[in-house]
Formats: structure tokens, C-alpha cells, sequence
């Protein structure tokens, strides 16, 4: 809620959004084993922010929801260059690729047609590109692209693995950890998350 910046006062509203994510399909326990209670790391909490982020850009949560579970690897490199320094490979110095998402209007324009709802949505999603810092907005959309949604996840990663790494039961190394775990989560055969 902190990385987010949403007031304590709105946790209740918070939690009901979070289980309704889960609902739709955003963090699917392993295995398909109800009883097991869900297990948040860096991956888990990336992908909830980022469907915030997807739904105060006036996303449809389960079109926020399809874009996080069918374009999960998109979202990664921009997700790693937005939590900064921290986000390069331990292995090399390969900067990431920018912190801005840019995902294509394609849902979002029917959103008033049949079929569109909060619940249900199967119609096509738009392209996702990421972005850098110096790169000019208008070079990511093309003619038949002419509307999107433009996401900067510095201003929710960074807070998060802040938070995280200020937490006293997540030591350096674990954090190191999950940010690898993030890097190469779209690689494990899924192109989601799981809880």
C-alpha cells in the first residue's frame, strides 16, 4: 500500500481489490490447491502493483488482469529498470531496457461494447513496449496505435524494494534473490506469476 502511496484508511478497499485480482485470475496458487495460503515475493507484489497501476489508468481489471498473465515477459524488463540501480543482473552490467510501459488502446476502446465488462473481456490486447528515459513518446505509437495507456513503474518499483529491503527479516541477499527471481520469472514455462 505504501509503494502505491494508498492511505491507510483505504486498506479494507485494498484487501477487496487484492482478492478480487486473485479472483479473476492475477496469482493462481500453485498446483491448484485452494487450502495453501498465497506466498508474496518480489514477483507476486510487482505483478499486483502493476495491475493497480494498469486500473488508475482506467484498465478493466480483468483486462489488467490478461495483460499482467498473457504479457508477463513485456512487463519485466521495464518492472527491473524502474527499481534502478538495483535492477541489474549480478552477473552482468547490461543496463535494462527503460521504465516506461507503453501499452497499446486497443481494449481500451471497447469498453462500452458488448462483451466488455469487469468480469469478462476477450477481445485483443494491445502491443506493450517498454520505453527509456530519453526515448520521445510519440515513436511507440503508430497509425493504428493512436491511443494507449503510458505507465512509469519507477514510481511504484523502486518504493517496493525499498520497502522490502527495510523490512528486518529480508536480508540483502534475499532481496538480491528476488530481484533475480523477477528477472527470470518469465522463463519458468508460464508467462505469469504464481502466488
Amino acid at each position: 500500500m505504501e509503494a502505491l502511496e494508498q492511505p491507510e484508511g483505504a486498506r479494507s478497499a485494498f484487501q477487496a481489490r487484492i482478492r478480487q485480482l486473485q479472483r479473476i485470475g492475477l496469482l493462481k496458487k500453485p498446483n491448484g490447491k485452494a487450502y495453501e495460503r498465497f506466498s508474496y515475493g518480489l514477483v507476486e507484489l510487482a505483478a499486483l502493483a502493476t495491475a493497480f497501476r494498469l486500473m488508475a489508468a482506467f484498465i478493466l481489471p480483468i483486462v489488467a488482469v490478461r495483460h499482467i498473465n498473457e504479457r508477463w515477459a513485456d512487463f519485466v524488463p521495464a518492472l527491473l529498470s524502474g527499481i534502478g540501480e538495483q535492477g541489474r543482473s549480478r552477473w552482468d552490467h547490461t543496463p535494462p531496457a527503460g521504465r516506461f510501459v507503453a501499452i497499446e488502446g486497443t481494449a481500451l476502446a471497447r469498453l462500452g461494447q458488448k462483451g466488455a465488462s469487469d468480469t469478462r473481456y476477450d477481445g485483443p490486447l494491445g502491443a506493450i513496449r517498454c520505453i527509456g528515459d530519453s526515448d520521445p513518446v510519440e515513436t511507440i505509437w503508430n497509425a493504428s496505435a493512436a491511443q494507449g495507456v503510458l505507465i512509469d513503474t519507477r514510481a511504484y518499483m523502486a518504493p517496493l524494494v525499498a520497502k522490502l529491503g527495510d523490512l528486518e527479516t529480508v536480508s540483502s541477499r534475499q532481496l538480491a534473490d528476488e530481484i533475480d527471481r523477477l528477472r527470470f520469472s518469465h522463463l519458468n514455462g508460464t508467462e505469469r506469476p504464481s502466488g
